[in-house]
């Protein structure tokens, strides 16, 4: 395959004016693709290919995403636009390398013998009420439960009780221990991240739509430490984006590890077949290294084993992250992680 295919649902098409509206464009020579076909579904929505050439793309993250997704969702004559998926050659992933470390190295720093990956999230996320020193002893309770890890929830800032410098130096001292690093410069995040002392941290997390795919890139170019990305601004993206492709980019630019939203736990707005097709687009044989889903939002106790079932069978590598079960339930943390293990190596030995 050497050309760039983009699935995208229409709805409220009217196809007359759509058809003239892109013989229009082929006459001024501005459709940038080779190729456009069309499947009628009703009789105002279609599903549309389009097929762009790889001689049109500068390698570039910023002209990629503009090219394949910068007007298309907001031109009338296309109607509502949904982007369902996109088919890259082999030439493409040369060009964006995806995950630095991938999954496999996660497993070898967090200790993980077997799938999935049990992480905790701080809580309470984001209050004066959480010191340092509070901190580090949620570290300390969750790794001594048997957890492989713990990590910031994805708004901790630069803030007087938990500064960055102070949670990075955590980071040194707990491997085990993933700090949220909300920059907004790629120096800065050199500066923390692309040290040889940086290489003592175990994984970082950023929230990778947030400060954008290029600016995702540049990082990945540059850090000694994988990088975790949180499922920010998945809502704003959703309205034309599916899960499938904001998974397939995350993983192309550099995401290690991705918080895969768990669908119908009254918790993240996603099915279950759309979760499965995130973790999917994660961990499928490519030409790059697989990025670890971590199932987050809404997993209990109840529920576990409905949550993990899937992905035993799969075989595939899987994370599963837990917050208010560990830190809000009656028992201490270190028994919640104790008994989430529990839970997790009875489904197992099934």
């Amino acid at each position: 395959m050497n050309q760039i295919i983009s699935t995208l649902r229409l709805e409220n098409v009217q196809s007359d004016k759509l058809q003239k509206f892109i013989e229009h464009w082929k006459e001024i020579k501005d459709l940038p693709c080779e190729d456009i076909k069309f499947k009628k579904i009703s009789e105002t929505t279609l599903i549309a290919k389009l097929y762009y050439p790889l001689n049109i793309f500068d390698k570039s993250v910023t002209q990629f995403i503009t090219v394949l997704f910068g007007e298309l969702s907001f031109v009338t004559n296309f109607g509502k636009v949904k982007f369902t998926d996109l088919e890259l050659p082999d030439e493409v992933y040369n060009w964006f390398l995806g995950p630095k470390f991938g999954a496999e190295e996660l497993k070898q720093r967090f200790n993980v013998s077997d799938w999935p990956m049990l992480i905790a999230i701080i809580k309470p996320s984001l209050s004066p009420e959480l010191s340092i020193d509070k901190v580090n002893e949620k570290i300390e309770d969750v790794l001594n439960g048997g957890f492989h890890g713990i990590k910031d929830d994805e708004m901790q800032g630069n803030l007087s009780f938990t500064s960055l410098k102070e949670r990075i130096q955590l980071a040194k001292k707990y491997k085990k221990y993933i700090p949220t690093v909300n920059l907004d410069s790629v120096d800065d995040f050199k500066k923390l991240l692309g040290t040889e002392e940086a290489k003592d941290i175990g994984m970082i997390l950023v929230n990778a739509s947030t400060i954008g795919f290029p600016m995702l890139h540049e990082i990945r170019k540059i850090t000694n430490v994988p990088i975790l990305s949180h499922v920010a601004l998945q809502g704003v993206y959703g309205s034309s984006f599916t899960p499938k492709v904001f998974a397939q980019l995350h993983r192309l630019f550099g995401c290690d590890a991705f918080t895969n939203p768990i669908g119908e736990v009254e918790y993240f707005d996603v099915s279950r077949e759309e979760e499965k097709e995130m973790a999917v687009e994660f961990t499928r044989e490519l030409p790059i290294k697989k990025t670890l889903p971590m199932l987050t939002g809404g997993a209990r106790l109840t529920n576990l084993m409905d949550i993990i079932d899937p992905y035993e069978k799969m075989k595939v590598p899987y994370g599963a992250v837990f917050g208010s079960l560990i830190f809000a339930s009656d028992d201490s943390p270190t028994n919640m992680c104790k008994k989430t293990i529990e839970e997790v190596n009875k489904h197992k030995k099934r």
